[in-house]
């Protein structure tokens, strides 16, 4: 896939996914305006995961739209959807996530907004997810999508204890 041989005299050479030159990387994402924060392949959370994957899309929408204007830097490799993925996360964790993610977009608008907050409080994971956890992950999420918009009762009981230290993680820069 990669567009440039390694060892060619383009500064973009380039293999895919962790293997992406920090130039082309750093090039991708100044030339597709990218926040940098959801580019850190170190960062966890469902609410992260959610705020990288609606940056992703937007990513790849400012790409083809720039690349069908014919208005793509003759300078990068051929535009193609993976290129953009891995300046943020590898193919597969994208195609492991992107389905979830596209599914609560379409039909579950609460869900969406309780994503979209920094932090809510037990009643309000309640009311969305159908069922309280600590902490919710991307099985909860898959689980929550293939479920018709809800979680298994009691799958992770809480102590009353535990259930009182759960906040949300933002995904939002500070």
């Amino acid at each position: 896939m990669p567009a440039f041989q390694q060892g060619s005299s383009n500064p973009y050479s380039f293999t895919t996914g962790r293997n992406m030159s920090s130039m082309l990387r750093d090039r991708l994402i100044e030339e597709l305006g990218i926040d940098h924060f959801f580019t850190d392949r170190s960062k966890t959370g469902l609410r992260f995961c959610w705020g990288r994957y609606l940056e992703i899309v937007k990513a790849i929408e400012q790409a083809r739209n720039t690349f069908d204007a014919g208005q793509w830097p003759s300078d990068l490799p051929s535009f193609n959807e993976v290129l953009i993925v891995e300046v943020f996360i590898s193919k597969s964790a994208w195609h492991n996530q992107k389905a979830h993610f596209a599914t609560v977009k379409k039909h579950y608008p609460d869900m969406v907004s309780w994503l979209d907050q920094d932090e809510t409080d037990m009643n309000e994971d309640r009311e969305t997810w159908g069922d309280y956890r600590q902490k919710y992950t991307l099985e909860d999420l898959k689980e929550f999508c293939d479920l018709g918009g809800k979680l298994k009762r009691g799958v992770r009981p809480q102590s009353p204890h535990e259930a009182n230290k759960g906040k949300g993680k933002s995904h939002k820069k500070k």
